[in-house]
């Protein structure tokens, strides 16, 4: 990929309102389309030249940030980026990964003031694997993008590190915001590089065309305008998600409907479904989104979560039953700034009598217990239940959304949890909300059973500490899906992840597992 120099202001370098132009770097992975966003950025003013640059001609101008750096930026991926900046550090067992990999550190040596990085990702990794390798044997391309996605997710956890040793703050953009919603994305990244330009982007279109392949992304033709507050409430949007759950759809979507206030969005996330249920539902409930491919509960949430316009992200599984006055309840409990998560009350459908107040791990193998609790007033818990949760946007953006290494289903509420917390960040039931949860035997659906042994190993090796990473390994190897499990673990991104967590958030996993008494990983 060649590198584009690029201005942050005015025409041909020159300055916007007498401010001065400001460096930044346009980091992306091949295949993730930045081409909307250059072009974007082209349409209100952002100057996008051609010039070619040398990466080591990039490199001096980042060391010289801070003192006779070039007002420009640059566009660039980290193949091209990491051989000249990047090199490994000499052997030391107290410096390696839990797999023996030396660490490795930046020729950067300073903090990178007055440099703003914009990261440019794409979320749906298969089609982006697809995507960059081009038309190749049809018969290969589904392995050859289940293979290349890891890849791509790791090189994303690699640019994250480097910003952390720069010690600056990026901002993430999705490919699917983009397309989903162009103006409120472009307008971050407007407002990241110049917070105090006037910068319009009401000529941008509501939404983009895919520039990247022929996938369908999930966008709308037109995106519901934002909500707007009501009943003293902030901006909410409800994430349904549903892959083929027939009837129960359409009346858990309805039933929602039925006890909020019409300004809340109602989103539901259509995961390929093939059951018609989706096309059953009253189109004046909801706004239907589809995902590029099979995304089980990690991808197609994110994929909600893109697509919905609310300060205050509900996500709700498409078999629930809620009770009037939970979503009053919720907002309130996120008014506490130091509240990040917080879920209702969980009973179950055909037995109401037993209720849950969010859950913990009794045993190694991470399973959930459910919690029981007389205190009527919301309170903390290590973890809200995945069935039904509500982020403030701001936390689950910081987070990164749930997991998408995580695969088809099993552990996303624990591990987003965890990593809440570990940012310093709560998770809070609150008693006075009440929602009724189909519990099924089984799952309607397929789910490759060594898919949640992954799951569950990853969120372990992610966040806990080594005696409890070995003790998850050691409850689960006598299962036959281990081998498979543990394999889909080490071809993955998560000792990047490992890394990265161990150096942007403020509690460790040990912490974790004083904090709540978690003995059986202790």
């Amino acid at each position: 990929m060649s590198l584009d120099v690029v201005t942050s202001h005015g025409q041909e370098g020159g300055a916007t309102s007498g401010s001065a132009p400001t460096p930044f770097l346009l980091c992306t992975t091949p295949g993730s389309g930045h081409q909307v966003l250059v072009a974007a950025l082209r349409s209100c003013g952002v100057v996008v030249r051609d010039d070619a640059w040398p990466v080591d001609r990039l490199v001096e101008c980042l060391v010289g940030v801070g003192a006779a750096a070039p007002a420009c930026g640059a566009l660039t991926c980290w193949a091209d980026f990491a051989p000249a900046v990047v090199e490994p550090v000499e052997p030391d067992p107290s410096r390696c990964h839990p797999d023996g990999r030396p660490h490795k550190h930046t020729v950067l040596e300073q903090p990178l003031p007055g440099l703003r990085f914009v990261l440019l990702v794409r979320r749906d990794k298969e089609a982006q694997a697809r995507a960059t390798r081009g038309a190749g044997d049809p018969g290969n391309q589904d392995a050859d993008a289940a293979t290349g996605s890891a890849g791509l997710r790791s090189q994303d956890w690699r640019w994250i590190a480097f910003f952390t040793a720069a010690r600056v703050e990026p901002l993430v953009v999705a490919y699917e915001d983009l397309v989903a919603d162009c103006r409120s994305t472009v307008r971050r990244v407007l407002t990241f590089l110049a917070p105090d330009a006037d910068r319009s982007v009401d000529h941008l279109p509501v939404s983009v065309d895919d520039a990247v392949d022929g996938t369908q992304v999930v966008r709308n033709p037109a995106p519901a305008p934002r909500p707007t507050r009501g009943h003293g409430l902030p901006p909410v949007s409800i994430v349904v998600v549903s892959h083929n759950e027939g009837e129960k759809l359409a009346l858990t979507v309805g039933g929602l409907r039925d006890t909020v206030p019409d300004s809340v969005e109602m989103v539901v996330v259509d995961d390929w479904s093939t059951d018609g249920s989706v096309e059953a539902l009253d189109p004046g409930d909801a706004r239907v989104v589809r995902t590029v491919e099979r995304g089980g509960v990690t991808g197609a949430r994110n994929s909600g979560a893109a697509a919905a316009t609310g300060d205050v992200l509900v996500f709700a599984d498409a078999h629930v039953v809620a009770t009037p006055g939970w979503l009053q309840a919720l907002c309130a409990a996120l008014a506490d700034d130091s509240v990040a998560c917080v879920g209702p009350a969980v009973t179950q459908i055909h037995a109401p009598r037993g209720v849950g107040h969010g859950f913990t791990w009794a045993e190694p193998q991470l399973r959930m217990r459910w919690l029981r609790s007389r205190d009527p007033a919301p309170h903390p818990v290590p973890f809200v239940c995945g069935c039904f949760m509500a982020f403030r946007r701001s936390d689950f953006e910081a987070a990164g959304g749930f997991d998408p290494g995580l695969l088809r289903w099993g552990s996303e509420d624990a591990e987003i949890g965890l990593h809440l917390w570990r940012r310093g960040r709560a998770s809070v039931v609150v008693p006075q909300a009440q929602v009724a949860h189909l519990f099924r035997p089984a799952a309607p659906y397929e789910v490759p059973p060594h898919l949640v042994v992954h799951n569950t190993l990853r969120t372990a090796t992610a966040h806990l500490p080594r005696s409890a990473v070995r003790a998850v390994i050691a409850s689960l190897q006598h299962l036959p899906t281990f081998p498979a499990a543990y394999a889909e673990l080490v071809e993955g991104d998560v000792w990047e992840r490992r890394d990265v967590l161990a150096r942007t958030t403020v509690h460790d996993g040990s912490w974790f597992l004083d904090r709540f008494r978690i003995g059986a990983l202790r």
